[in-house]
C-alpha cells in the first residue's frame, strides 16, 4: 500500500545571520522575538508552507512557550508591517505563511526529492510561471475541493475489514475453544 504524502517538514533551515526586518524585531522586542519568530515558522513548516491562526490557536502557542498573549500578537502584527507574513492572507484565510516561506518549503521539498507537493491554489502566493518550482508543485487543489490528497486516486490498493470466522469448537469436556 503507497503511503500518503507527506506534507510537513522534519527540518527547515535556519540562517546564520537574520535579515534585517527580523533584526528590528529584535531590537523593537528584544530576544523574545527569536523565541517567538523561530517557534511560528517551526509550527509552519511541520505543518507544510502555511498555519492556521486563531484565538484557539494563539492561547495554546502561548501557553508552550509560556509567553503572553499580547506580546505574541504584536510580534506577529509587526511581522506583518514587515512583511514576513503575508497579511492579506491572514485576514481572508486565517492562515500564517509568505512567499519566502512558501518558497523555502518547495526549495526543501526538491533537495529531499519529494515526488509529490500538493498546495491549495488560494493559499499559494508562488508565480505558477516560477521554473525552478514547476517541476515540484505537482497537483493544486482548492480550498473546497473534496478531493483532498490524503485519499490519493493512484492507489489501487483497498483495505478491506476482514470478519473473523466462527471458530469454536467444543471439546470432549464441553469448553469451546477457536
Amino acid at each position: 500500500m503507497s503511503r500518503t504524502p507527506k506534507e510537513g517538514l522534519d527540518y527547515f533551515p535556519l540562517v546564520t545571520r537574520f535579515e534585517d526586518k527580523v533584526e528590528l524585531l529584535i531590537a523593537e522586542f528584544g530576544s523574545r522575538a527569536v523565541g517567538i519568530i523561530t517557534s511560528l515558522y517551526q509550527k509552519i513548516y511541520s505543518n507544510g508552507y502555511y498555519t492556521n491562526w486563531n484565538d484557539d490557536v494563539l492561547m495554546l502557542f502561548a501557553r508552550y512557550l509560556n509567553e503572553e498573549k499580547t506580546v505574541i500578537n504584536d510580534v506577529i502584527k509587526r511581522c506583518f508591517d514587515r512583511e514576513i507574513f503575508d497579511k492579506s492572507m491572514y485576514e481572508n484565510y486565517g492562515i500564517l505563511t509568505s512567499r519566502g516561506i512558501q518558497k523555502q518549503y518547495l526549495k526543501v521539498c526538491k533537495d529531499a526529492r519529494r515526488t509529490k507537493v500538493v498546495m491549495i491554489k488560494e493559499f499559494c502566493l508562488i508565480n505558477g510561471n516560477c521554473d525552478e518550482f514547476k517541476s515540484i508543485i505537482t497537483e493544486f487543489i482548492s480550498i473546497n475541493d473534496e478531493n483532498k490528497p490524503i485519499n490519493d486516486s493512484e492507489n489501487t490498493q483497498s483495505k478491506v475489514k476482514e470478519s473473523k470466522e466462527n471458530n469454536t469448537v467444543k471439546n470432549k469436556d464441553g469448553y469451546t475453544k477457536e
